[in-house]
């Protein structure tokens, strides 16, 4: 055989050395590719995130459009008898969208005369309703959270645990004015945390759009809770969402049969009242002794924080979908959150 074939059948393969180089070259190019494969991904889970937003803020105009209000935020059950500690708890604002969220069979077959219409664990007909099921549009694809809880009697697939939050209004200081603090006044505080009623969800209690005089812009009506928050004195991971740790769900309701500063000392499920920062997910303590407002059974004041890297998505009166950014001045979250404060804020999305 000659030297020149020799030469010309080596030219043929690849030597190791140039093997290694065209697999670091592959490797370096998925990493720059991987993060942006991960944003679009984020990207489209936001918007999908903001379309459920959307979508509830929609099926709200709707039922306010019938009934010439809102749902009740948290409502205690009051068709039993006259004595309302005979009732019990009543349906969380999402049972009244279900008519306007493509949801009708339930919403007809839903037992609204159980003393505790909302807490599927004493009514077999609600809790094979709610059983297993999925409401895709409660639900962040963002969230690592469950998303159906722990097994309730009559439920034993769980209940899908929904992602947002009407919110209640705000607590504390809610801005100044010519040099003097503005509180909220209309408030009720126990073991629980404190209660609100200057949002757009109360407790026992409607709002209407006249009653959002900073505008329905400038309003929140629904927010997002969907992360996991976690103990700074031990790591661990905890779900702090208002529908509460135990697996309760979307239908329940409040325990207590008042409103206002009057509210009586048992829970309100599925609306939460500001407090707390947004985007706040550390919290020493949280699984063993909870700030109040924080507790897993159900505190009242559940942050509003977002699996989002830039934060979490709200819903105005309008019905338009924001970003509310992590950072933002809590002063400003709790103007927002108010329906009726004069102070106007333009500072989302």
């Amino acid at each position: 055989m000659s030297q020149t074939s020799r030469r010309v059948r080596r030219s043929k393969g690849f030597t190791l050395v140039e093997l290694l180089v065209v697999i670091a070259i592959i490797g370096i190019l998925i990493a720059l590719l991987l993060p942006a494969v991960q944003a679009a991904r984020e990207a489209a889970r936001r918007s999908q995130c903001s379309n459920n937003l959307h979508q509830i803020g929609i099926a709200l105009h709707n039922y306010a459009d019938v009934n010439k209000a809102f749902p009740l935020g948290s409502q205690h059950n009051t068709k039993v008898d006259t004595n309302p500690w005979d009732q019990g708890y009543g349906i969380s604002w999402y049972v009244g969208t279900l008519q306007y969220s493509e949801q009708t069979p339930i919403y007809d077959n839903w037992d609204f005369i159980n003393p505790n219409s909302g807490w599927v664990d004493t009514s077999a007909n609600n809790g094979a309703l709610a059983n297993g099921n999925i409401m895709g549009w409660m639900v962040c694809p963002s969230s690592p959270l469950p998303v159906l809880g722990s097994a309730r009697g009559n439920a034993p697939k769980g209940l899908c645990q929904p992602n947002y939050a009407g919110v209640a209004g705000a607590s504390g200081k809610i801005g100044v004015y010519n040099g003097t603090d503005v509180l909220e006044t209309r408030v009720a505080t126990n073991g629980n945390g404190t209660f609100s009623e200057g949002g757009v969800f109360m407790t026992n209690k409607q709002s209407k759009f006249a009653d959002m005089t900073d505008g329905t812009s400038q309003t929140m009506m629904v927010a997002e809770q969907s992360d996991w928050m976690v103990d700074t004195n031990n790591g661990k991971k905890v779900d702090v969402r208002a529908c509460g740790l135990y697996g309760y769900g979307w239908p329940m309701g409040a325990g207590s049969p008042y409103t206002g500063a009057s509210y009586g000392g048992d829970r309100q499920f599925n609306i939460t009242t500001v407090a707390f920062p947004l985007g706040l997910k550390k919290v020493a303590g949280l699984s063993t002794a909870p700030p109040a407002g924080l507790g897993p059974d159900c505190g009242s004041n559940t942050p509003i924080q977002g699996a989002h890297p830039a934060g979490a998505q709200c819903v105005m009166g309008d019905a338009s979908v924001r970003l509310l950014r992590n950072g933002m001045d809590i002063l400003v979250l709790k103007q927002l959150a108010t329906k009726d404060d004069g102070f106007v804020q333009v500072t989302t999305e």
